[in-house]
C-alpha cells in the first residue's frame, strides 16, 4: 500500500514488526488515540519511495503526521504525543521519576542501530541491500550506507559475541531497575516502558536469550496484559513461531543479489 498524501488528520506510517513503530503504536493505544494508519511495506521497499522520503527523509518507520506536520524518530514522537495529548499522561507525577523516564528515553533513542540492528545483522538475520538499494542509500540515506560500509569491513553487525555483550549490559541494567521498581521509571508505567518494551520483545523473538532476566520476562508479560497492547499491537501480529520467523529472515537475507 502506498502512503497517501498528508492531510489534516493524525496519520501513522508504520510497519507492525518494527520495534520503533511499536513504540508509537503502544503510546497511541494507551492514550486512546485512533489515527489513520498506513502500513509501509518494508519488504517491497516502500520506505525508499520518493513519496515516503518526503515524509521521512531517513526512509524509516515510523512517521507521524499531525496537521500537516511530520514528526519522525520514535522517541521524538513519544514526547510529541505526550505534549500534544496530555489527557492520558504517560509521565510519572513525581519529578525524580519523570527525570528517570527522560534518561531511559534518551538511552532508547540511541539504542536502535547500536543494539538492535547490530545484533540482527550479526546473527545473520538482517536483509542485505541489493546493488540498486546500495546506490539509493549512498545518494539519499547516508547513515544506512555508512552502516553497511562498516558491516562489509567487519566493523558493525558482524561480531555476534560483541553484539550479545552489548545487549547483556543493557538487559542487566533493565533487570537491575526492575528488581527495585515496578516499572522502568519507578512506580508508574510510563514512556520509558513503552520505549524499551519493543526492543526487548523483538530481540527475544530473534534469538537473544532473556531467560537469565526474570524481572524483564515478568515485565514483558505485564505489558502484554495491558489493554493497550491487546488493542494496539496484538491484532497486527501474525501467529508466527519465533523459529519460523528466523528461518524466513535467513532465507530472504541474500535474495536478489544482496551483499
Amino acid at each position: 500500500m502506498r502512503p497517501d498524501v498528508m492531510t489534516e488528520t493524525l496519520t501513522l506510517y508504520y510497519h507492525p514488526y518494527s520495534n520503533c513503530a511499536q513504540r508509537v503504536m503502544l503510546a497511541l493505544a494507551e492514550k486512546g488515540l485512533t489515527p489513520q494508519k498506513i502500513k509501509i511495506n518494508l519488504m517491497a521497499n516502500e520506505q525508499l519511495s520518493d513519496h515516503y522520503r518526503a515524509i521521512n527523509p531517513k526512509c524509516e518507520v515510523p512517521a507521524l503526521v499531525h496537521n500537516n506536520h511530520s514528526i519522525t524518530e520514535s522517541c521524538t514522537i513519544l514526547s510529541y504525543l505526550e505534549q500534544q495529548f496530555p489527557k492520558v499522561s504517560l509521565t510519572p507525577q513525581q519529578p525524580e521519576q519523570a527525570q528517570l523516564m527522560t534518561r531511559w528515553l534518551e538511552k532508547a533513542a540511541q539504542s536502535h542501530e547500536h543494539q538492535v540492528v547490530n545484533f540482527v545483522y550479526a546473527n545473520g538475520l538482517g536483509r542485505l541491500p541489493t546493488p540498486e538499494q546500495w546506490r539509493y542509500y549512498e545518494q539519499h540515506v547516508p547513515h544506512r550506507a555508512e552502516f553497511h560500509r562498516k558491516r562489509r569491513l567487519g566493523k558493525a553487525g558482524s561480531d555476534l559475541q560483541q553484539a550479545k555483550s552489548v545487549l547483556d549490559a543493557q538487559f542487566e541494567e533493565i533487570e537491575c531497575q526492575l528488581s527495585k521498581t515496578a516499572w522502568l521509571a519507578g512506580s508508574e508505567y510510563s514512556l520509558a516502558d513503552i520505549a524499551w518494551y519493543p526492543n526487548a520483545k523483538l530481540l527475544s523473538r530473534l534469538g537473544y536469550d532473556v531467560h537469565p532476566f526474570p524481572y524483564v520476562r515478568q515485565w514483558l508479560r505485564r505489558i502484554e496484559a495491558r489493554p493497550a497492547y491487546q488493542a494496539g499491537i496484538k491484532p497486527e501480529m501474525m501467529p508466527l513461531p519465533n523459529w519460523l520467523l528466523r528461518v524466513a529472515l535467513r532465507l530472504i537475507r541474500r535474495v536478489g543479489g544482496r551483499f
